[in-house]
Formats: C-alpha cells, structure tokens, sequence
C-alpha cells in the first residue's frame, strides 16, 4: 500500500473502528476475534486491492477487544474498514448495539487510552502495549503504514512507556492472567489443597501457572492442544501436562 503524495492541505481521515469488553458480550467479541494470521490477511488484502480512498491499516486483536484503524480520503468509513473482514461475517447490528466508532482526535485519544491500560478491562495491564507494539511491527512488515500511522503508533508506545513509568498505574496487578492467580491463591486458603486446571500454554498461561502458590493447592494440570506445549510448560512450575481431549 503506497500511498499517493497529496497536498499539506488536504487533511487525511483518520478512523477507528471497533469492540472491546466494554461494548459487548464475550460471544459476540469471539466472532470477531482475528488471530495473528488472520489479521497478516486482513492487511494484505488491503495492500493488495485497498478500497478506494483508503491509504493506511493496522489492525489490534486481543482476547478483549479487535479493532481496525484506518488513514485515508474524506470519504472512508467504517464500511471501508469492515469491508476487509471478508472472513467474518459483519454484522450491521453488531456494529450498531456493539461496536464503536472514532475519527480524527477521538480516534487518536482511544489509542492512547489503550496503549496506557486505561481502556483495559484490568486498569493499567502491561500485556496491551506490547500487543499494540505488534500492531506497529506487523503493519510495518506488510506494508500498510503510512506516515499518519506510524506516528500515531510510535506516539501510543511512548506514552504507554510513560504512563508506567512517570505514574503508579503500572504498580501491583499488571495483567489478566495475574489477576487470575491471586484470586486462586486466595480462594485456595479457604478450601482443602484444591486442584486447578490451566487450559492453553501460551504467554497468559504461564503467567497464572507461575502466579500460584503452589504449597496451597494439591493438582495442578495444564491442558493445551499440543502435548508437547502442555508439558514444557508444566515442567517449569511441577505440574502435570494433559491433552485437551481429556476435559471431555
């Protein structure tokens, strides 16, 4: 995506379109969930054949929230940017009782709001600026940055550095996945060495895995689809490692 040289006068738009845990239901922000793959597609597809007016995309999908961010002509809109989710099926309802959408300094404040923690549905967690951070790299390396959003980024990082490190935003719990672990280390000291399940064995996992506490629980199991995973996971913290067919 190269976009074409225009006047300092000619003012790019600037779009967010999006849902996140505050608007919506964990079913409905499912289907609109885009893994890392998915959203390497969205953006090809936007470099490869960009909808008219359309000059810059990064797309942000985390466990709470997917959202599209856009730069281009006048008259883009949130049609435009939901136009590359061929693979979901938009909603038009969704997008009205569920969705959000923001333009030019609204847009540009959310992100910051974001990249700080303080859209998070944990206030303040440390996982989001590093997914925003892979927002950035992502659309560098397929090629839908412009300089609209390549600023916007780079500014979103600094100021979810700076928010961390100039407040005591980032002090005590930093994520989901911690917040997790704490809530069972306390329920455990009310009941007989519980047992516990972790299903997946990615980052967030290992995370709550190495948050517990292990004197006060008795069995501590990781399920994930891979085996392997599950067991090098539980290894690092003296856990047992099944396969997800054994939930059923």
């Amino acid at each position: 995506m190269n976009p074409t040289p225009r006047p300092l006068s000619d003012r790019p738009r600037l779009l967010c379109v999006g849902i996140n845990h505050a608007s919506a239901r964990l079913e409905v922000r499912e289907r609109y969930a885009l893994s890392k793959p998915a959203q390497a597609r969205v953006l090809l597809r936007a470099k490869q054949n960009p909808p008219a007016g359309l000059h810059e995309v990064a797309v942000l999908s985390t466990c709470n929230r997917t959202e599209l961010y856009g730069v281009g002509e006048a008259g883009i809109d949130a049609n435009t940017l939901l136009g590359l989710l061929e693979h979901v099926r938009v909603s038009e309802g969704d997008l009205g009782h569920y969705g959000y959408v923001k333009e030019g300094a609204a847009a540009q404040e959310h992100l910051l709001r974001v990249a700080a923690g303080l859209d998070s549905q944990v206030l303040g967690e440390s996982e989001i600026l590093g997914q925003v951070r892979e927002m950035l790299e992502l659309a560098q390396e397929v090629g839908t940055l412009g300089p609209v959003l390549s600023k916007l980024l780079q500014q979103a990082l600094r100021a979810g550095k700076r928010v961390r490190h100039e407040t005591g935003l980032g002090e005590g719990i930093l994520s989901h996945s911690s917040l997790v672990a704490r809530m069972l280390n306390h329920e455990a000291a009310a009941l007989p060495a519980p047992s516990v399940l972790i299903v997946g064995a990615g980052s967030m996992a290992r995370s709550a895995l190495l948050g517990l506490e292990r004197g006060r629980f008795g069995w501590v199991w990781v399920a994930n689809r891979t085996l392997g995973r599950a067991r090098e996971l539980a290894e690092q913290a003296g856990a047992e490692a099944v396969g997800l067919e054994a939930m059923g």
